[in-house]
């Protein structure tokens, strides 16, 4: 028996190595989505695939390697859900800058109970309003101090996904393919160069 010792002890490490090759392997595949770009790679760590939007999930997996997170946070966590409760412009704002204002009435007469049309200021230069004063009609605006165009893109993609939506030719309007009823979003530059978002929400 002890003659045969050798050869299952080669036997016991050939088999060894390959179950670390394999497991190896398996670590490999699970990373494989993540961008080089620390600020951005562990974006999807922490997504219950069973209620995220799987087309939000594939945006943001193709813009991750790009996202300029100097300009606008990843919408990550509960922005990625299917069924999203809320308003997610304004819930984005609040979950990643710190207010400097509350809540401010831009109403040109007062009315009782909540203002109909308010705005509200945050640090690194974003502002939030909202009119709502037009029966059935809703508008919101979100100002930013960012000069990349392409990052208000990637976050109405993602944020405000619309599987009926399409952006136009120079990505300023993310609307909907078929005129009529549904969200519209307008990218604009404002006077002093930074980009501005504008849109309605449909349901």
């Amino acid at each position: 028996m002890l003659k045969y010792s050798p050869l299952l002890l080669s036997l016991l490490f050939i088999n060894c190595s390959f179950w670390q090759n394999e497991k190896d392997a398996s670590i490999e595949d699970g990373t494989q989505i993540v961008s080089s770009d620390s600020s951005t790679e562990a974006w999807h760590k922490n997504i219950d695939y069973t209620l995220a939007d799987s087309f939000k999930v594939d945006k943001l997996r193709t813009y991750s390697a790009s996202w300029n997170s100097a300009c606008l946070p990843m919408p990550i966590g509960k922005f990625l859900l299917r069924n999203y409760q809320g308003e997610p412009g304004y819930d984005y704002l609040v979950s990643n800058f710190d207010s400097l204002t509350s809540k401010v009435s831009t109403e040109k007469e007062k009315s009782a109970g909540t203002p109909c049309s308010w705005k509200q200021k945050f640090k690194s230069g974003f502002s939030y309003s909202t009119n709502s004063c037009k029966e059935g009609s809703a508008t919101y605006e979100i100002h930013t101090e960012c000069t990349d165009k392409r990052a208000l893109i990637q976050l109405i993609d993602v944020l405000f996904y619309r599987s009926l939506n399409s952006w136009d030719s120079d990505s300023s309007n993310y609307a909907p393919i078929l005129e009529g009823p549904g969200s519209y979003f307008s990218i604009e530059k404002n006077d002093k160069g930074f980009y501005d978002v504008e849109y309605t929400i449909d349901g």
